[in-house]
Order: C-alpha cells, then sequence, then structure tokens
C-alpha cells in the first residue's frame, strides 16, 4: 500500500509521535503512530496530520541525548507501527484516536476504549464498528 505521499506523511508522523509523545515508553510511542498510519489508511473521514496533531504543531530541539534518544525511538516507533498495521495486528491495526483524559472524543462514528496490558499516559481508541468509506 504505497501513495504518492506516503514518504512525506511519515516524516510527519514521525515529527507528530515526537511531539506527542517524547517522554513515553517505546510501546506508547507505537501505538501513537499508529493511530497516525490508521488514520493515513482512513484518511478520506480524517483531517491532515497537521491539524489533528498537537504534536505535530509543537517546537521541537533536538539538543541533548534525551531529546536525541526520543527522536531516534520515534523514527523507530513509526517504521514499526507501519509494519503491525500492514500485518494487521489486532490493537495496532485498530486505534483511529487517542488523548490525555481518557474521555471518548465527540466524533461522527461510534468508538471506544482500548484495553492495554501495560499502563501509558494517553488513552487510546478504536471504532465500535468500521465506518463506510
Amino acid at each position: 500500500m504505497i501513495y504518492d505521499n506516503e514518504l512525506d506523511y511519515e516524516a510527519k508522523l514521525i515529527l507528530a509521535t515526537l511531539g506527542e509523545a517524547e517522554d513515553c515508553s517505546y510501546s506508547e510511542k507505537i501505538l501513537i503512530a499508529c493511530v497516525g498510519w490508521n488514520r493515513f489508511r482512513y484518511r478520506k473521514i480524517f483531517n491532515e496530520i497537521e491539524k489533528d496533531f498537537k504534536g505535530y504543531k509543537r517546537k521541537i530541539v533536538i539538543d541533548n541525548v534525551f531529546t536525541r534518544n526520543a527522536f531516534i525511538e520515534s523514527v523507530k516507533a513509526v517504521i514499526e507501527a507501519r509494519i503491525l498495521i500492514n500485518e494487521r495486528k489486532p490493537i495496532y491495526s485498530e486505534v483511529v484516536f487517542f488523548n490525555l483524559h481518557g474521555n471518548l472524543p465527540s466524533a461522527w462514528f461510534k468508538l471506544e476504549k482500548v484495553k492495554l496490558k501495560f499502563k501509558t499516559k494517553h488513552h487510546f481508541f478504536k471504532f465500535k464498528e468500521n465506518p463506510a468509506i
């Protein structure tokens, strides 16, 4: 599944993942990147990454070992997330929203919270039923 703008999207998703989850675990970075890739897959119903990911708009400065490692982890997470999505792994290929407060996002389609086996700072959501696109 290669699109004309997939590489451009991947670069933007790396920045969005870093901006959203710089201080989160690698597993959480993967989930956030999965949300991005799933939104790319359903891009007919979602806004552009620049509009929906607050972390994309954040000024990113890589000036020490911590921020450098967070950037490298974000790159790896985006690559690994694409593999998990393409393999249709449960949860990873399903998440389409995340937030910090845990309340269901308001949307025209029905969502449900995803139960994870590990602790995360963000809460993740998936479609209750796939929207017709």
